[in-house]
């Protein structure tokens, strides 16, 4: 059981109970419901699911940086942010992972291939985060960019006439908050990507980094050229 090979090779993974997840095809086990095939509209009539992906996906855990361990069920919570490790044998169950070793993982399906790594709130201007795991686009170890992908649940409004039904129009949508790593090595959040958004954070070497920009034509738009930008701000 690969749960026991990661408790008997890296420092100890501490789980929540087993439960499912209701919302997307998850049930929770202290409700009594199973479903042998996950569904992802859920019972109230709202579309899509919280999750990253349709299905268990593979992915890689990643233990303090360094040791990395296989794992065949692997899903992320976009509205919650957890990150959950599929059971063996029961398809629809699975378990939070909670532990602060788990310092990243890579998760996968056919089309997408997702690296987060774990930052703490500290690391951030705003306090207030509530997440664990970002995206890292660039793969490497600066993370001077991160991302938040998430999925919020809309309720659209009555119509005039109230004949609407708010459940069937309910849905969750995804979207995307960017961090960018300013001067005092704190994460700051940007709803885009905008070339004025981010020099202003970066104000203390705007003429430098205007320079810069210009020099190698880049497009702060696009994530591997604010990556650029940052790695060289962070080195000058």
């Amino acid at each position: 059981m690969r749960l026991l090979l990661i408790i008997l090779l890296i420092p100890l993974i501490t789980f929540s109970q087993v439960r499912n997840f209701e919302r997307g095809g998850f049930s929770n086990i202290s409700t009594g419901a199973t479903y042998n095939n996950i569904s992802y509209t859920n019972l109230e009539g709202i579309e899509g699911h919280q999750y990253l992906f349709d299905s268990w996906a593979e992915g890689t855990l990643i233990i303090n940086d360094t040791v990395r361990s296989f794992q065949s069920k692997l899903q992320y919570d976009l509205v919650a942010g957890d990150l959950i490790l599929g059971h063996k044998k029961l398809e629809n169950k699975g378990f939070i992972i909670e532990d602060n070793s788990v310092t990243g993982f890579v998760i996968n399906n056919k089309a997408n291939s997702y690296h987060y790594v774990r930052k703490e709130k500290d690391e951030f201007q705003d306090l207030e985060i509530n997440k664990k795991y970002f995206i890292n686009p660039s793969e490497s170890n600066d993370h001077f960019l991160i991302i938040d992908l998430k999925k919020t649940l809309s309720t659209p409004n009555l119509s005039k006439n109230n004949y609407s039904s708010i459940n069937n129009n309910k849905k969750y949508k995804e979207s995307m908050i960017y961090y960018i790593l300013g001067k005092d090595k704190k994460y700051i959040k940007l709803y885009s990507l905008r070339k004025n958004q981010i020099i202003k954070v970066l104000s203390d070497k705007e003429d430098l980094l205007k320079k810069y920009i210009n020099q190698y034509n880049l497009n702060l738009k696009k994530e591997k050229d604010v990556i650029k930008l940052l790695s060289y701000y962070h080195s000058n």
